[in-house]
């Protein structure tokens, strides 16, 4: 199915936009969010500074290093689910820097945040560059700019659960939190939608069209009957 199944540069196009940017602010700050939890984390697990860095920089590196294989699940599965799936996995990171019974599953824990930011924001400029034309440039200027907004709100947030609850309580209300972002996802329709809702419309007209014709031959036909039913009372009279 080609992109203009999408209603591109209509007001939908615009909620698809102001989503992204509220995604955006939640999913790329992230990377200031591991250096926050990084002071935590070296005091939990009793690491060095060496080894706390080295688990640490896997998120920024992941962001982007991942983008090719987001790229290629985005052509195969709906831009959505693979969304969705970013925000499982960051969700998934943080449970398991909560809970991580060894050093190496630190490891795992930032590689899986990281994949899952690279998953999310891909999927984010995918679809405001599929639903816009005239105003491409604006839609991705809105969606990028929940990264400031994001970067100015989430690290005084992430201190401020770190004063106020233990380390573990932090990470889990923090996968909490990512984890609910999955329901705006869901308002970013797939092409699948349009395309289903055009062939419906579609399929109305036809439909439509297919009544009035047999309606108009059924009127003709009546008319037809009549005048021979008229010319045969008038000859029997």
């Amino acid at each position: 199915m080609e992109v203009s199944s999408y209603p591109v540069d209509s007001t939908y196009s615009w909620v698809v936009a102001t989503v992204g940017c509220i995604l955006f602010s939640l999913t790329m700050p992230q990377a200031r969010i591991i250096g926050i939890i990084l002071v935590e984390m070296m005091n939990v697990y009793n690491i060095d500074e060496q080894t706390g860095l080295w688990i640490a920089s896997l998120t920024p590196v992941l962001i982007f290093a991942i983008g090719p294989v987001a790229g290629y699940a985005l052509t195969r599965v709906q831009h959505r689910i693979v969304g969705a799936t970013g925000m499982v996995l960051i969700s998934s990171g943080y449970v398991l820097l909560a809970y991580a019974p060894n050093v190496y599953l630190l490891y795992i824990a930032t590689s899986l945040v990281g994949v899952g930011v690279g998953f999310s924001f891909s999927s984010l400029i995918w679809a405001a560059t599929v639903c816009f034309e005239k105003s491409k440039a604006t839609a991705v200027g809105l969606v990028t700019a929940g990264a400031g907004i994001g970067t100015l709100a989430l690290p005084p947030l992430c201190r401020y659960l770190f004063d106020n609850f233990t380390y573990q309580e932090t990470l889990l209300a923090m996968a909490a939190i990512v984890v609910q972002f999955i329901i705006p996802f869901m308002l970013i329709r797939p092409k699948s939608y349009w395309k289903n809702s055009e062939t419906n419309s579609r399929n109305l007209k036809g439909n439509e069209n297919i009544m009035f014709q047999l309606s108009d031959e059924a009127n003709k036909s009546t008319t037809s009957l009549s005048s021979k039913t008229a010319e045969v009372v008038t000859q029997s009279k």
